[in-house]
């Protein structure tokens, strides 16, 4: 049997003041410990939005909260 394991990290990029975005990266493992697939995804959320990162489908998604 296969198990999924998905593993999470966020990056957070520089706030572009010139059009009030912020870029974020982050990367999901679909692998295992000993056999990683990293999947890395980027996208762009409006100045203070917080980035976050969802593993739950492959490829990972990426979405923008209030940050409140």
């Amino acid at each position: 049997m296969k198990r999924l394991i998905a593993l999470s990290l966020i990056a957070l990029g520089m706030v572009n003041t010139a059009n009030a975005v912020v870029n974020c990266s982050g990367g999901c493992n679909y692998g295992t410990p000993s056999n990683p697939n990293w999947v890395y995804i980027t996208w762009q959320c409006s100045d203070g939005q917080q980035c976050h990162l969802y593993c739950t489908t492959n490829p990972p998604t990426g979405g923008c909260d209030s940050g409140s």
